[in-house]
């Protein structure tokens, strides 16, 4: 839940889906608990450009329309989700 929960962050109404950098995102991971390093950061950020999730403008990143759509980013709906989704974020898996 986390990650959907950084991205949505990145994309929400206080952002305004402003683009951000590989820092924007650790401080953003950091704020909601997840201590991320450079390097696991940038295999984050190319796993979710290749999935569609993020969208690649030189370095600076935006959350995708898609993925906003299909995890319901903006509406509060990123906070349903099951204990076998939580599991795969943490192993490095999904979102």
């Amino acid at each position: 839940m986390r990650w959907r929960q950084v991205l949505a962050d990145l994309a929400g109404k206080q952002n305004k889906n402003q683009p951000f950098d590989i820092n924007g995102l650790i401080l953003v991971a950091k704020h909601r608990g997840l201590d991320l390093q450079d390097r696991s950061a940038r295999e984050r950020i190319r796993s979710y450009v290749e999935h569609g999730f993020l969208q690649d403008s030189g370095g600076l990143y935006r959350v995708t329309d898609a993925a906003i759509r299909q995890f319901g980013l903006l509406d509060g709906n990123e906070a349903e989700r099951s204990d076998a989704d939580e599991a795969s974020e943490t192993d490095g898996g999904g979102l």
